[in-house]
């Protein structure tokens, strides 16, 4: 019940929920949601297994995963701009336009 709570807070978790029930349907927004609920879950259980105090116990762990993630992520941004070029391309575009248009608006 808890995880549905947050999933309903304001938030980005709230706004892909959204996006996803928008774009793709109802049960696309409800297997976003699930998707929410579970991460939720685990991340409770990891707190309540209390692996922060095993990070502060041994830090050289706690950087090892912490850059593990990070190549991880790097891993990810390469896939993702080897494959998508052109849409890349076409959201830098998008991108900078929007940029411009809020920089009217603030000046």
């Amino acid at each position: 019940m808890a995880s549905i709570a947050v999933v309903l807070a304001p938030g980005p978790g709230s706004v892909f929920v959204a996006k996803a029930a928008g774009a793709k349907g109802k049960r696309a927004g409800q297997m976003a949601m699930l998707g929410i609920m579970l991460g939720d879950a685990c991340l409770i259980m990891v707190s309540l297994l209390g692996v922060s105090a095993l990070f502060r116990a041994h830090p050289l762990l706690f950087h090892v995963i912490r850059l593990a993630g990070a190549g991880y992520l790097i891993v990810l941004v390469c896939r993702h701009s080897v494959t998508n070029r052109r849409v890349k391309r076409k959201f830098l575009k998008g991108w900078f336009c929007l940029y411009g248009k809020r920089l009217q608006l603030h000046y």
